[in-house]
């Protein structure tokens, strides 16, 4: 959605980012090496899977065993960000 919005900005003659920032939710090496570089953030995939499986198993077997689980965050910072325009 990310490389969308980029394109459609980019269409309307608006440059990225002092006309409009884009950021994505997906950290993966196709968001870090695009051009310009955009603004990710995300979890490592192998680790979100693992807590999926969990939380299936938990939804299976007894699910007041399941607590809160929480994913390390990691963000990038690229050129797809920036000051919000005045």
């Amino acid at each position: 959605m990310a490389a969308g919005a980029t394109r459609t900005f980019k269409r309307a003659s608006l440059l990225i980012p002092r006309d409009a920032s884009v950021a994505s939710a997906d950290l993966s090496p196709l968001a870090t090496a695009s051009k310009p570089s955009r603004t990710a953030a995300g979890s490592n995939p192998e680790k979100l899977g693992e807590a999926a499986r969990l939380v299936l198993q938990s939804a299976t077997d007894d699910a007041s065993s399941f607590s809160d689980l929480i994913l390390p965050t990691r963000r990038f910072v690229g050129d797809t960000t920036g000051p919000a325009p005045r």
